[in-house]
């Protein structure tokens, strides 16, 4: 009925969720968490429970993790992009592990998982910035 009767209201508001819970992408959650960022994370979470499938998928994985990374569940986060990492040797989310490190004040172990991608893609503009801005 509300797409019918009011399409924009429609697409400005349920639109991004139906995307959200039939495709969970990070570029999809993460306008959403300044909407709720406690409902992102129960649709995510939810889902990758439910859905065996999403264990294994690269876009829901990276979404999962990068969901926890937003609310301050480091350690969760690490264990989604870890995961990711061994399964496909994802640099992204190896990228991401050093990050969540980082942010838990783990240099050393942030440090390891730049040097690790950079060791795998020389020219990885990130990594390299992220190891200039660590304190020696």
């Amino acid at each position: 009925m509300e797409k019918r009767l009011h399409p924009e209201r429609y697409k400005t508001e349920f639109l991004c969720w139906e995307q959200l819970v039939a495709e969970p992408r990070w570029r999809r959650a993460k306008p959403l968490l300044k909407v709720d960022s406690n409902l992102v994370s129960s649709v995510v979470e939810c889902l990758n429970e439910k859905d065996m499938t999403l264990r294994h998928n690269a876009d829901a994985q990276m979404c999962l993790g990068k969901v926890r990374q937003f609310r301050g569940d480091y350690d969760g986060a690490i264990a989604v992009f870890q995961r990711m990492f061994e399964w496909d040797e994802s640099l992204p989310a190896l990228y991401n592990v050093g990050l969540c490190q980082l942010a838990l004040g783990n240099a050393d172990e942030a440090r390891s998982a730049f040097k690790q991608v950079l060791s795998k893609s020389p020219h990885d503009e990130r990594a390299l910035r992220a190891l200039a801005e660590l304190p020696p």
